[in-house]
């Protein structure tokens, strides 16, 4: 795919710009904004993303596929692109947390935020964000004190901002047209990724609290289109759970 790609000393936050050009019709499928500062840096649930000019990549491309995609998918995406690029990179420790985060241990390395706003279902459109971390050779303490991050270069990663960006881009092109395309094997990759497949685990969804061994990622079920967690919780007892209500899921 061709991409326009628009460049930012500093800005709020690249998803914003990317939200703001879709709102205004002049944002286009496959547009790449890029930053090397945000001051409104954000991920999941009202979280902030430091964005500082020290080595980060912070990249949001325009999406607008023929028809909708449910964003759980285009999250799991995200997240296998950044998973890519990392290991393009030479990083090959990585696993995926649920549902946007590449850890490397219990240190984050990435997030990925998915946003749409105010555009006609007939006509989707959908901002997917990533944040990650390459060249900083440290971060500040009271980060640290919030989670645990870590960055390429910490790891021992020899990569320069253009080449992450490069195996980046290239990475959520493969990714999103295998969401758009077999989401069935999107999820096998990600539960693979992300060392779940068969595990038992803890799912908190709603007010409940699931647990049991995590069979699939289910993404075409006749009563109800959207994906889910297939969980046993009970010898051949199989519960459902849709993967967009689901707030924490953790390996007992």
């Amino acid at each position: 795919m061709n991409h326009r790609i628009g460049r930012y000393e500093t800005c709020d936050s690249t998803n914003e710009r990317a939200l703001c050009a879709l709102g205004k019709g002049t944002g286009q499928h496959g547009d790449v904004l890029i930053a090397k500062e945000q001051s409104q840096g954000r991920g999941r649930q009202g979280s902030v993303w430091w964005s500082a000019p020290a080595g980060g990549l912070y990249l949001s491309m325009i999406w607008r596929p023929k028809q909708a995609i449910n964003a759980v998918c285009l999250t799991l995406a995200g997240g296998l692109a950044a998973l890519d690029c990392a290991q393009l990179s030479g990083l090959d420790r990585c696993l995926l947390k649920w549902p946007n985060d590449l850890m490397v241990g219990d240190k984050k390395l990435a997030g990925v935020l998915i946003e749409t706003r105010g555009l006609e279902p007939s006509r989707p459109g959908y901002v997917i964000g990533i944040g990650l971390n390459v060249g900083q050779e440290s971060f500040p303490a009271d980060l640290q004190q919030e989670r645990e991050v870590t960055s390429l270069a910490q790891e021992g990663i020899d990569s320069c901002l253009a080449e992450a960006e490069d195996h980046l881009i290239k990475a959520l092109d493969q990714r999103l047209e295998q969401a758009a395309k077999t989401p069935s094997s999107l999820g096998e990759d990600f539960l693979t990724a992300s060392q779940l497949a068969g595990a038992r685990v803890e799912v908190h969804s709603g007010n409940q609290v699931h647990r049991g061994r995590l069979l699939k990622l289910e993404f075409e079920f006749d009563l109800d289109p959207e994906p889910a967690l297939c969980l046993e919780t009970a010898p051949g007892v199989v519960t459902r759970l849709v993967a967009a209500h689901i707030s924490a899921l953790h390996i007992r």
